[in-house]
């Protein structure tokens, strides 16, 4: 009974953190495995906690305040997966256009758009950065008296 549209983005999030071609991406940046499982954890402790903020929040206005600040993270959790997918894909593109020798030199312009937010901060700082305001959110639930008692629903 979670609130459906967080629970559903947090599940989405676990898949993708799971699939093959985002962990052989990462890995290929140096961004250790040990990172990634911190990354997993923080969104477990939150996940675990939803049905008892689902149901606390219309009797408790800070746990309705921490439902919106953990979707404000969720959400900025998915535009961080969003930019390594993006430079993922961008990334296969050029090494297979550089095999054929095709458009590479339109693409470069292109990808230097689409990569221009991440170019100041490495991934390893974005994903510590994440870690950071998920485990603020995680702490919170202690003071809020919030339970965990989500069925999890893993698939990683």
């Amino acid at each position: 009974m979670a609130d459906a549209l967080l629970s559903t983005s947090l599940q989405v999030l676990f898949e993708r953190l799971s699939s093959p071609e985002l962990i052989n991406f990462i890995r290929r940046r140096n961004l250790s495995k040990e990172l990634l499982n911190d990354l997993r954890r923080k969104f477990l402790v939150v996940l675990n906690v939803l049905d008892d903020a689902e149901v606390k929040q219309f009797s408790n206005d800070r746990v309705k305040e921490w439902l919106v600040q953990a979707k404000d993270v969720v959400y900025g959790a998915e535009d961080l997966l969003d930019g390594i997918a993006t430079d993922a894909l961008r990334c296969k593109i050029e090494a297979a256009d550089s095999q054929t020798g095709g458009i590479h030199q339109v693409w470069n312009k292109f990808s230097d758009c689409v990569k221009a937010p991440f170019a100041t901060q490495s991934m390893e700082s974005r994903v510590k950065e994440m870690i950071a305001k998920l485990e603020a959110i995680a702490q919170e639930k202690v003071g809020l008296g919030l339970k965990e008692g989500m069925k999890l629903r893993r698939t990683w």
